[in-house]
């Protein structure tokens, strides 16, 4: 199907039928759940001029397989939550090509097979959930990210490594959790980080010394198992809090106290 020729791409199409698409190059916006459904779609061109993607723009089209690039560089809004979530067949290399955008919406391309992400600009994803569950990710860098929300990674099965760099102040909670295969993160808490959420890589194979950097360090508090859980279920052979400063997060609220023989509980239960 050939889209008309207008400026913008707005409502429902509702076309469960609908197998590939051509979007004109006129067209600069694509609006709110746009092709939310087609569950037939299979490629879709876009032009290069688009800079606008709305949220849930494709969600669910679950035979969905080619869309290149998958994140434009002209893209300037960030309005964009779940564009490609549930698109189950989804593949391809993630490149944050656009200056323009800092930070993506939540569960962006959740439950898709993308294989790698790459980002050389400052980022913030701290919405959250961006690659949730995506078992194909194998790699990931992005040198200049200052925050991951929470479970930004979580069951990315496949993940291998990841680059963080020096610039990062936020993991949020289960930020990498069940991510199995992760053995390799560099730098692991970089000098910067002030947030550290709970059970951030709990699950995963990262092994080696950890030394918790000497900043005042935020962090939610689990009373129920009298944890943390940061490395709960790795391969770690030695944690260092010494030098840290904690705050606990209870109930939403900063405690007042922050006992640092509780660095013993950021394994919980162990390797």
């Amino acid at each position: 199907k050939v889209i008309p020729d207008p400026l913008t791409l707005v409502g429902v199409l509702d076309e469960p039928k609908l197998a590939d698409v051509t979007i004109p190059e006129t067209v600069d916006m694509i609006g709110f759940e746009c092709f939310s459904g087609c569950v037939s779609l299979k490629s879709i061109r876009v032009p290069a001029g688009v800079t606008m993607m709305e949220g849930s723009v494709f969600k669910g089209c679950t035979s969905l397989t080619t869309f290149s690039p998958l994140l434009p560089s002209t893209l300037s809004n960030s309005n964009n939550g779940q564009v490609f979530d549930g698109c189950t067949s989804l593949t391809g290399d993630v490149v944050h090509a656009s200056e323009a955008v800092t930070s993506w919406g939540n569960k962006m391309f959740a439950n898709t097979k993308v294989t790698s992400f790459t980002s050389p600009t400052i980022m913030d994803l701290s919405s959250g959930q961006m690659f949730d569950s995506c078992t194909m990710l194998t790699n990931v860098s992005m040198p200049s990210i200052v925050k991951i929300g929470t479970r930004t990674f979580r069951g990315c099965t496949a993940l291998k490594s990841v680059t963080l760099g020096e610039s990062l102040e936020t993991l949020g909670n289960e930020s990498f959790v069940n991510c199995s295969a992760l053995t390799t993160v560099t730098p692991l808490l970089p000098a910067s980080l002030t947030e550290l959420g709970q059970c951030a890589f709990s699950q995963t194979a990262v092994e080696g010394d950890v030394v918790l950097p000497a900043n005042t360090i935020t962090s939610t508090y689990s009373w129920s198992n009298d944890a943390y859980g940061w490395f709960n279920g790795t391969q770690i052979t030695s944690f260092d809090g010494s030098a840290a400063t904690m705050t606990e997060i209870v109930n939403g609220s900063p405690s007042s106290s922050a006992p640092t023989a509780k660095m013993k509980s950021v394994c919980a239960s162990g390797r």
